[in-house]
C-alpha cells in the first residue's frame, strides 16, 4: 500500500440504553462499620467507605458512587431518585463538609470515543439533614438520556482548502486595536514588487484578537476569514507611491462584554504578545469594506460612551519564583512585587478625558501570600479604598507545597473621578508588622467609565450600553473635523464605513440598537497604526489532511529527525503520517498567534474527518513561560497549563490536546481522550536525533533480541504505613496472574538494610539492584512512592546521575513511575530525572509513563494498575502502543473524577505510536527427561539430576511455527522466596510477599523449525522442600524477527536424585574487563563490564539457595560489599558446561583494582579466577600496550592497542613515518571499542606506502591517534607516543 508524507476498575458497570427507556439503577451500599481516621492537612479527619467506593480532593473523606452505561448518542442526562433509604450516622467534621446539603448532588456526562457513546452519574451518597449526618443505604435511579446532535465547531460542510493554499502569502504582526496603514514601502518592505502589483488583487485575512476557545464544543472560524478592508488608488489597477490599505485589526487581547454586570473585561491573551494578519495576493478581487447608511432619527441621541481600560503586565509567575517549592505553572502571570516596597503610585495609569462625573467602576486584583488574613488597597481621588480580605497560607514547613501558595484578593469599588489623567497609589499594609514574611503582586488594575463623545485622540473607539434596549441610536460626536471617518467594527473582521453629518464641529449619524454596536472614529489622515513586516510564508493547507493515522507535530529546529521518525513510521507500521510544523499550524488554525487550543482544534478536525486518526506526537519540548519572560527559552510545542496557584492543582497537561468530544463547557478536561498523545522533550538537534535514532533501533534491531522483554520489575517506597510497598506487590501479583510468562522482580526499599549517615538515609543496595536490572534489561518498571523532579524516594534512588550511567540502549524499558514531578517536562531551567532517562543516548527509557506535578498514591496505583493491564492485554489479535493502552487507562476512570483529575497530571514522553517489545507468539513445554508433560499431572525436578526439556514454539492458533530457526533462553525457577520487609521506619512495618529469585538454570538452545530441546543439571542446592517451580521461556528468530515467550508451572522442585552424579572438580574461571581479548592490567573507563567466562563439566551454580555457594565477585578485597553475579550467568547455546556473566560495574575512581571471583559447580565444588585493571578517566582517550604484531615483519603487520572508551565508536588513525619524519602512510579505520584492538579486530597493514609500492627494508616508526564518534557535545582523544617497527624485506 503506497504511503505520503502529509508535509481496579471502580465500582463500574456497562449498561445497555435502548431506545427512549430510561435506565434503572438500582444499588444496595454495604458500608463500612468502623471510619477510618486520616490526617487531612493537618485536620483529623475520618471516613467511611462502601463497597467500590471512591474518594475525590476537595472532600477527602466523602465517597463517590459512581456508574457508567452506554447511551445511544450525545446528549443530556437527567437523574431522579427514587425508594432512596437512609440511615444516621456518626463522625467528626472535616475540612470541605460545609459543602454537603440536605439533598443530593448528581453529576452527569455523556462521552465519546470512536463511535463510542458512554453515559455516567456520579454522587455522594451522604447528606446532612438538620445538623444530623446520614448515608444512602439502597436506592433506584431513573436516568433518562435527552439526544442532541454531536456539536461541531467547523463551517457548513467543513473547509477542505485552507485561504493559504494558493497565491503569495505575506505574514504581519500588530500589537493592539485600531485602524492601520499599510503604505507602498512597507509592501515593499516585506519582498513584494509594487511595480506590477494590481491591488484589487490584494485581500487581508485574520480572525481578529484573543484567545481560541478552550471548551472544543464552542463556536469558532474554521479557517483563516477575509478581512474587509480598503485600498486607496485601486481604481487604475497600479500600486502607485500615494495608494494605501486601510484595514481594521485587533491586537492579541480581548475586551469582552460581561452582560451579568453590565461591564467590559479584558481576556488577557496569556499564549502570544501579538496578534497575525496575512496580505495575500492572488487571481480574485478582494473583499472590500461595505458602505453603512445612516438610519433616520434614533429613537436615543448619545452623546456619552461606555469606555475601558486596563493595566496589567504578565512578568512574573508565581510558582516559579517559588524556587525549590514549586515548578513555574498555569495561566496567571503578575507584575509589580509588594514586599520590601509596600506601596506604589501609579500616575498616569489611565488616560481618560471628558469623563462624565458619573461613578466609575474601578477594579482590581492582587495575589497576597501572609500567614494571616491580609488585603490590599488603592487610593484614588482622595479617597482610599480595601480590597476584600483574604485568608492565610502556609508560608513554610509541612504540606507548604500543595496548598495555595497565594489568595487572590480583589477590589472593586465605583469613585467619581474628574476627566484626564488617572493618578492612584496601590499599597499592602503589613497583616502582622514588617516581619511578618508577607509579600504581594498586583495582577491587574480595570476602570469602566462613561466619557464625553468627544474626539480626544487620531483614534477613538466608542460603543454605548444605552443602545442595548433601543431600536435606534444617534451618535453625535464633538470635537470633529473633516478628516474624522466613522467605521463601524461590530464585526471586526468586517468593518462597514459608516455614513455621517459633519454640522460644524459635531459629526453624527445613526445606526440600529438592540445589540452591542463598536465603532472607531479616526483622523483619515494621520495617526494610524503601522503593523510589523514578519515576511513572506509558503502556501500551505493542512485542512485538505485526511485518512491519517498520525501527526507528527514539530518544531523547524527539528525538522529532519522528524522527517526521519515519519518515514520510519510509514514503512515500519504502514501508516499515514502527516507531518506539520508548528508555526504553520498556528497560520491556519489561531491566525498565526501561539495558542495551544490551536492544536487541538487541528486534532479535532481530522478526528471528526475519520476516526482512523490516533496518534499525535509533540516534538519538542514545552516551557510553562510561553512568551519567554524569564529569558529559560527551550519552548517548541507548547503544552495546556490547568491554572491556579495551588501546585498540586496548577500543572500541565497534554492530555488536552486528545480531548475531542467534551460536552462541559465548565470542565475543559474531563471526558475521553480520543487519541493517543505523546512528547518527545528535545531542546536540541542532537537531543532529536537521539530519540529517533533510539526509537528506531527499539523498534526493528535485532540486537534488541532478548529475555529482558519478558522482565518487568516492580519498585516499592518505604513508609507511608506500606502503602507503595502493598501498592507496588498487589500490582505486581495481578499482573503476573494476568500473564504468567513474565518473570516479576520485586524491588521494595524497606527489604534491603537502610544505611544511615550524616546526610540522611540511604538504601545502595536498593540503587544497586536498579542499575543491574537495567544492564540485564526489563521490559518495564513500575514504581510507587516519593519522589521529585531529581529522583525517586526520599532516599534518594534512580538519581540522574544513576539514570545517565545506564547504557542499556538493546534493552531499554518503559517507566511508569507513580510518584511526584519525576517527569515535569516543562520547565525550562531543569531537566527532570525523568526526561534524562529519556534523553540518555546510550540507552536509558524508551518512554515514560510519567507524572509532571504532586499527585495522590491511591489514585496513582489505580491508574498505574489500568495502565499495565492495558499494555498487556491483546486486543484484535495484537498489543496495543504505549499511547493506545494509556489513552485507554485514562478513559477507564471517566466517570471517577478524582483518578481522572490525578491522571491529567501523568504524560507520556515518548512516541505513542511505539508498541512495547512483548512477545507474540507462544512457548510451550513438551516433554521432560522424554515424557511428554500432562495437564494434569506435575514433574519433579531432583537436586543433581539431569534433566532434558523438549518444547514449541506455537502461533496464536496453537500450530507449530514450523518456520522458526532461532534460539530460545530457558530459565528454570526453584519455589518462590517468602520474604518480609523490615520496617526500619516509625511509620513502616514488616510486610510478608512472595518472588521468585533463585534460578536453576539460565541458558540458551536451539529452536529448528518451531522445535527445542535443552539438557542442565540440577544445582546441589535447591530448596529441598517440594513446591512448584517454574520455567520460563523466551524465544526468538532473527531473521524473520519475531519472537515468543511462555512459561509452565506443573514442575516440583525438591529432593535428591537416586542417581545422582558424582563431580570433586571445581569449574574453570577466567576474569576479563569488557572483553575476552583483555589483557591482565589493561585500561578501562569508569563504567567497565567485568565478564567472566566459566566451564564445568556439569554446569555452574546460580542458584542462590545456599549461604556462601552464590557466585561472586569481590573488588580490591572489600568481602563486605561482594558482588553478586548469579542473575548475570547465562549458559552458551546448546551446552550448559560453559558460560558468561557480564556484570556492570559503575563511578570507578580513576587508579588500578584487582578483582577475584569465586564460582561454585553444581556439586559445590570451588574455584577462582582473577584479574587486574586500571582506570583511566581524563578527557583524553588513555592508550596502553600500543604495539604491532608481528615485529619485525615481513607480509603484514597488525597494530593493537588498549583504551578507556569500551562500548563506544572511535575513528583510529595510524600513520607510518620514515626515521626522517617523512609519512609514508596513514590506516584509518572506524571500529567500536570494547576496550582493546586484538589480533581478531586489529588493524592490519601490508607494508606498503600510500602509493601500493613496497616500501623498503628497514627501521620505521608509527603513532597511533584516537578520537570518540559518538560522546556528545565532548570529543574524546588521544594519542600514543612513537612506537617502532621493522620491515625485513
Amino acid at each position: 500500500m503506497k504511503k505520503r508524507i502529509f508535509t481496579n476498575l471502580l465500582f463500574v458497570f456497562f449498561l445497555t440504553n435502548l431506545g427512549a427507556n430510561p435506565i434503572i439503577i438500582q444499588e444496595t451500599l454495604v458500608w463500612q462499620s468502623t471510619p477510618e481516621s486520616f490526617d487531612y492537612w493537618g485536620n483529623p479527619c475520618e471516613r467511611l467507605r462502601f463497597n467500590g467506593c471512591a474518594f475525590g480532593e476537595e472532600q477527602p473523606d466523602m465517597p463517590w458512587f459512581f456508574k457508567r452505561f452506554e447511551v445511544s448518542g450525545p446528549g443530556e442526562l437527567t437523574v431522579q431518585l427514587m425508594d432512596a433509604r437512609y440511615e444516621p450516622f456518626d463522625k467528626t467534621m472535616c475540612p470541605g463538609n460545609e459543602l454537603v446539603s440536605e439533598q443530593l448532588v448528581f453529576q452527569t456526562s455523556v462521552t465519546t470515543d470512536r463511535g463510542r457513546h458512554t453515559g455516567s452519574v456520579s454522587f455522594i451518597p451522604v447528606i446532612r439533614r438538620g445538623g444530623r449526618w446520614e448515608r444512602l443505604v439502597s436506592f433506584t435511579l431513573q436516568v433518562e438520556h435527552r439526544p442532541s446532535n454531536m456539536v461541531e465547531f467547523r463551517d457548513p460542510a467543513g473547509t477542505d482548502r485552507s485561504a493559504l493554499a494558493n497565491g503569495d502569502i505575506y505574514k504581519i504582526a500588530v500589537t493592539q486595536d485600531g485602524v492601520h496603514r499599510i503604505s507602498q514601502s512597507f509592501l515593499r518592505s516585506l519582498g513584494i514588487n509594487t511595480d506590477n502589483l494590481d491591488p484589487r488583487k490584494i485581500s487581508i485575512y485574520g480572525n481578529g484578537g484573543g484567545m481560541l476557545p478552550q471548551f472544543a464544543g464552542a463556536d469558532r472560524s474554521d479557517d483563516l476569514v477575509e478581512n474587509h478592508i480598503i485600498v486607496s488608488g485601486e481604481e487604475d489597477g497600479r500600486f502607485d507611491a500615494n495608494d494605501f490599505i486601510l484595514f481594521y485589526a485587533q491586537g492579541p487581547d480581548r475586551w469582552v462584554y460581561n452582560a451579568a454586570e453590565n461591564k467590559f473585561d479584558l481576556e488577557k491573551n496569556v499564549f502570544d504578545n501579538k496578534n497575525y494578519y496575512f496580505i495575500k495576493i492572488g487571481t480574485q478581487n478582494g473583499a472590500r469594506a461595505a458602505n453603512q447608511a445612516s438610519l433616520g432619527s434614533g429613537v436615543i441621541t448619545i452623546t456619552t460612551f461606555d469606555d475601558y481600560a486596563r493595566f496589567e503586565e504578565d512578568r512574573k509567575n508565581l510558582l516559579h519564583e517559588w524556587q525549590g517549592k514549586a515548578t513555574g505553572s498555569g495561566l496567571k502571570w503578575f507584575g509589580e512585587k509588594f514586599k520590601n516596597q509596600r506601596e506604589k503610585a501609579y500616575n498616569r495609569l489611565f488616560s481618560m478625558p471628558n469623563l462624565t462625573g458619573e461613578a466609575v467602576r474601578l477594579e482590581a486584583e492582587m495575589a497576597l501570600r501572609a500567614g494571616r488574613s491580609s488585603r490590599f488597597e488603592i487610593e484614588i481621588g482622595g479617597q482610599t479604598f480595601q480590597s476584600n480580605s483574604v485568608g492565610s497560607v502556609i508560608l513554610s514547613g509541612v504540606n507548604d507545597n500543595i496548598t495555595e501558595y497565594a489568595r487572590i484578593a480583589r477590589l472593586q469599588v465605583n469613585p467619581v473621578l474628574s476627566g484626564g489623567d488617572i493618578n492612584l497609589t496601590l499599597r499592602y499594609p503589613y497583616p502582622g508588622g514588617a516581619a511578618d514574611e508577607s509579600e504581594g503582586w498586583l495582577d491587574w488594575i480595570q476602570i469602566n467609565a462613561r466619557r464625553a463623545l468627544t474626539m480626544s485622540s487620531s483614534q477613538m473607539h466608542f460603543r454605548s450600553l444605552a443602545a442595548l434596549t433601543q431600536a435606534s441610536a444617534t451618535y453625535q460626536i464633538d470635537g470633529a473635523s473633516s478628516r474624522i471617518r466613522v467605521w463601524d467594527i461590530s464585526d471586526p473582521l468586517r468593518p462597514k464605513v459608516q455614513a455621517a453629518n459633519l454640522n460644524g464641529a459635531q459629526l453624527s449619524f445613526s445606526a440600529a440598537g438592540q445589540a452591542l454596536r463598536q465603532f472607531i472614529a479616526f483622523d483619515a489622515e494621520s495617526g494610524f497604526l503601522t503593523p510589523e513586516a514578519v515576511g513572506k510564508i509558503g502556501n500551505q493547507n493542512y485542512h485538505g489532511l485526511d485518512h491519517i493515522d498520525m501527526v507528527i507535530l514539530y518544531h523547524p529546529d527539528f525538522t529532519a529527525e522528524a522527517q526521519q521518525l515519519a518515514q520510519h513510521r510509514i514503512t515500519y507500521n504502514d501508516f499515514s503520517v502527516a507531518l506539520v510544523r508548528i508555526d504553520s499550524l498556528y497560520n491556519e488554525f489561531s491566525s498565526g498567534r501561539q495558542d495551544p487550543t490551536a492544536i487541538r482544534d487541528f486534532a479535532k478536525m481530522l478526528y471528526e474527518r475519520n476516526p482512523r486518526f490516533r496518534y499525535l506526537l509533540l516534538f519538542g519540548d514545552a516551557s510553562f513561560d510561553y512568551n519567554n519572560a524569564y529569558g529559560l527559552g527551550n519552548h517548541f510545542i507548547p503544552t495546556f497549563q490547568r491554572d491556579g496557584l495551588n501546585p498540586l492543582n496548577t500543572h500541565p497537561v497534554d492530555d488536552y490536546f486528545g480531548l475531542l468530544t467534551g460536552t462541559n463547557p465548565n470542565n475543559i478536561l474531563g471526558g475521553q481522550m480520543n487519541i493517543a498523545v505523546g512528547r518527545l522533550t528535545v531542546n536540541t538537534a542532537q537531543q532529536a536525533a537521539v530519540a529517533v535514532r533510539k526509537i528506531m533501533h527499539y523498534d526493528n534491531n535485532s540486537n534488541t533480541f532478548g529475555d529482558w522483554r519478558n522482565r518487568l520489575v516492580f519498585v516499592g517506597d518505604d513508609e507511608d504505613g506500606n502503602t507503595h510497598t502493598r501498592d507496588a506487590n498487589q500490582v505486581a501479583d495481578i499482573i503476573e496472574g494476568l500473564s504468567p510468562s513474565f518473570n516479576i522482580d520485586k524491588v521494595f526499599l524497606d527489604a534491603y538494610q537502610q544505611r544511615s549517615t550524616p546526610a540522611g538515609a540511604f538504601y545502595p543496595e536498593v540503587n544497586e539492584a536498579i542499575n543491574r536490572a537495567m544492564f540485564r534489561g526489563v521490559l518495564a518498571l513500575t514504581y510507587f512512592g516519593h519522589g521529585g523532579p531529581k529522583g525517586l524516594a526520599q532516599e534518594r534512588i534512580m538519581t540522574i546521575s544513576d539514570i545517565l550511567s545506564w547504557r542499556n540502549m538493546d534493552n531499554m524499558p518503559l517507566l511508569i513511575t507513580a510518584t511526584c514531578t519525576f517527569g515535569g517536562f516543562d520547565d525550562p531551567a531543569f531537566v527532570t530525572a525523568g526526561e534524562e532517562a529519556f534523553l540518555n543516548e546510550n540507552g536509558g527509557a524508551i518512554a515514560l509513563f510519567s507524572t509532571t506535578r504532586a499527585v495522590f498514591a491511591n489514585y496513582n496505583r489505580e491508574l498505574s494498575e489500568e495502565a499495565l493491564r492495558q499494555l498487556i492485554n491483546r486486543q484484535d489479535g495484537g498489543f496495543p502502543t504505549i499511547g493506545e493502552a494509556l489513552r485507554r487507562a485514562k478513559n477507564a476512570f471517566t466517570a471517577d473524577v478524582s483518578v481522572l483529575a490525578n491522571s491529567r497530571k501523568f504524560s507520556l514522553i515518548g512516541d505513542p505510536a511505539l508498541k512495547l517489545k512483548i512477545p507474540e507468539y507462544q512457548v510451550l513445554t513438551t516433554k521432560i527427561n522424554t515424557q511428554d508433560v500432562s495437564s494434569t499431572s506435575s514433574d519433579t525436578i531432583r537436586a543433581l539430576q539431569k534433566v532434558t526439556i523438549e518444547g514449541e514454539v506455537r502461533d496464536l492458533n496453537g500450530q507449530v511455527m514450523t518456520q522458526f530457526n532461532g534460539a530460545v533462553l530457558p530459565t528454570v525457577f526453584d519455589k518462590a522466596l517468602n520474604l518480609s520487609t523490615l520496617g526500619q521506619d516509625p511509620t513502616s512495618f514488616p510486610y510478608p510477599f512472595s518472588v521468585r529469585r533463585n534460578t536453576l538454570f539460565k541458558g540458551r538452545a536451539t529452536v529448528s523449525a518451531g522445535t527445542f530441546r535443552f539438557t542442565f543439571v540440577a544445582p546441589k542446592d535447591i530448596d529441598y522442600r517440594f513446591g512448584t517451580g517454574k520455567i520460563g521461556y523466551y524465544a526468538f528468530d532473527p531473521d524473520k524477527a519475531v519472537d515468543a515467550a511462555g512459561n509452565y508451572n506443573r514442575i516440583v522442585v525438591g529432593g535428591t536424585d537416586p542417581n545422582a552424579l558424582t563431580d570433586n572438580k571445581g569449574p574453570n574461571v577466567d576474569v576479563f574487563m569488557n572483553s575476552d581479548g583483555f589483557v591482565f592490567g589493561s585500561i578501562t573507563n569508569s563504567n567497565p563490564v567485568l565478564l567472566v567466562h566459566l566451564e564445568d563439566e556439569n554446569g555452574i551454580n546460580v542458584s542462590g539457595n545456599s549461604i556462601g555457594h552464590d557466585l561472586e565477585g569481590v573488588l580490591d578485597e572489600d568481602t563486605q560489599n561482594t558482588l553478586l553475579l548469579n542473575d548475570f550467568y547465562e549458559a552458551d547455546l546448546d551446552d550448559y558446561t560453559k558460560g558468561k556473566v557480564r556484570y556492570p560495574l559503575y563511578s570507578l575512581k580513576e587508579g588500578r583494582y584487582k578483582i577475584r571471583v569465586k564460582a561454585w559447580d553444581v556439586a559445590n565444588n570451588p574455584a577462582e579466577g582473577y584479574t587486574e585493571f586500571v582506570v583511566a578517566n581524563s578527557a583524553e582517550i588513555a592508550l596502553q600496550r600500543v604495539l604491532n604484531y608481528p615485529n619485525p615483519f615481513t607480509d603484514f603487520t597488525c597494530f593493537q592497542f588498549d583504551h578507556n572508551l569500551a562500548g563506544q565508536e572511535m575513528d583510529v588513525l595510524v600513520q607510518i613515518f620514515t626515521v626522517s619524519g617523512r609519512l609514508v602512510k596513514t590506516l584509518e579505520e572506524r571500529v567500536m571499542g570494547d576496550g582493546a584492538l586484538r589480533l581478531d579486530d586489529c588493524i592490519r597493514w601490508d607494508g606498503r606506502d600510500e602509493y601500493g609500492d613496497r616500501l623498503a627494508r628497514g627501521v620505521y616508526l608509527y603513532k597511533v591517534r584516537v578520537r570518540s564518534v559518538s560522546t556528545g557535545s565532548t570529543v574524546l582523544s588521544g594519542e600514543s607516543g612513537f612506537e617502532k617497527l621493522v620491515i625485513l624485506k
